[in-house]
């Protein structure tokens, strides 16, 4: 078979290169095809994605951007263009969306839910917002925005008040209920309670009592006093509970000491022990730096009874994937570790069931379909 041969058997093109699954003319064709489903004066790479059966990626791997794409396709006509438009179109278009929205401002924002051109489009050709409004005759429709006085504004913090009648007013509570904006206020009086105090509604104010104290500065002295009066008895410290018996911040600690240890060996203490040995009657016989948080060990006779109760369930030997599902209690990886494997599991639980042990456990072994077969046989 020659090498065009052997390229026309299994889809290479020239384009594609080796491994290529689609030939240009099928990427190709795909397009055609998606254009005919979207049947819209423009294909974008969007209304592709939604409806094509290749990955843009390889599209673009072959042909380059979109725009290349769709000339190779000979679509060239559904590419979009925003300079297709003129700029009386485009005003058009801005009354249309006017008059859809009936209301008397316009936004961008229902501009974006209604118009059918680009925004962005928009802003190059005309500039801001006001001046594509005024180019299109709508400057009317420009939303206004009052300039309060500082009188104005506070007597609409304490209209509010009076709408509201409680024994405090919130942040929440006067922007539901006021028309001025709430960052403006913030901008001539500062925080909300200083808005407040300056209405004359100091009572009103919610918020935490704050104050103006400082924390006093801590030296090294005196940080290395606080940590031995707050140590246990085998002068053992942590960090947290330094913190919450002293109320100091650990700001102090790392500008002083660099980090916790540093601090701990200056002070002469150490850190608390963690390690906690857990025997096998309260546990899985290791040391673990969580005290108290052992999982349960799973003895061999346990893991034994659980490949008995699966092959009772199953009606057959239970494979390793079931050892993850209910009933299973313990799971496929504790075989896999233990033994190296599950079918040295398997052969373990067969020796194990024939030993002297195993015998005397009133377990009932005669309902146990195709026992006493090795663990290679199915």
């Amino acid at each position: 078979m020659t090498a065009d041969a052997q390229k026309g058997e299994i889809g290479i093109s020239k384009r594609g290169g080796l491994g290529t699954r689609y030939s240009d003319e099928e990427l190709l064709a795909e397009v055609r095809r998606v254009a005919e489903v979207v049947n819209k004066p423009t294909l974008t790479t969007t209304e592709f994605v939604s409806h094509g059966r290749v990955r843009l990626l390889t599209l673009r791997r072959r042909f380059g951007g979109w725009r290349s794409t769709l000339e190779w396709a000979g679509l060239g006509s559904l590419k979009w263009d925003p300079c297709k438009y003129s700029d009386e179109e485009m005003l058009a278009e801005v009354r249309r969306v006017a008059e859809v929205v009936n209301k008397p401002t316009l936004t961008v924002t229902e501009y974006k839910s209604h118009g059918r051109r680009s925004l962005s489009v928009l802003r190059r050709r005309f500039g801001g917002w006001g001046s594509i409004l005024a180019r299109a005759g709508c400057e009317c429709l420009k939303p206004y925005r009052p300039r309060y006085s500082d009188e104005e504004l506070l007597a609409e913090v304490r209209r509010v008040a009076d709408v509201v009648n409680k024994p405090t007013l919130t942040v929440m509570e006067f922007v539901r209920h006021t028309c001025a904006c709430l960052s403006t206020l913030r901008r001539r009086f500062g925080g909300w309670r200083s808005i407040l105090e300056q209405a004359g509604l100091d009572n009103l104010y919610s918020g935490a009592v704050t104050t103006h104290r400082r924390s006093p500065k801590l030296s090294v002295d005196d940080l290395i006093r606080m940590m031995r009066e707050t140590a246990d008895e085998d002068g053992a410290l942590t960090l947290t509970r330094f913190m919450t018996v002293t109320g100091a911040g650990r700001g102090p600690i790392y500008r002083h000491f660099g980090r916790w240890g540093n601090a701990l060996a200056l002070a002469g203490l150490t850190k608390p022990e963690y390690w906690k040995l857990h025997t096998k009657e309260g546990g899985c016989g290791k040391r673990h730096t969580n005290a108290g948080r052992c999982r349960k060990r799973h003895t061999d006779e346990d893991c034994y009874r659980n490949i008995f109760d699966l092959w009772i369930h199953c009606g057959r030997r239970p494979y390793y994937a079931e050892l993850n599902r209910p009933p299973s209690r313990v799971a496929a990886s504790i075989y896999a570790r233990r033994w190296n494997g599950w079918r040295n599991a398997f052969a373990a639980f067969l020796e194990w069931a024939n030993s002297d042990e195993a015998k005397r456990l009133e377990w009932e072994w005669d309902k146990l379909a195709g026992f006493g077969r090795k663990p290679d046989d199915e």
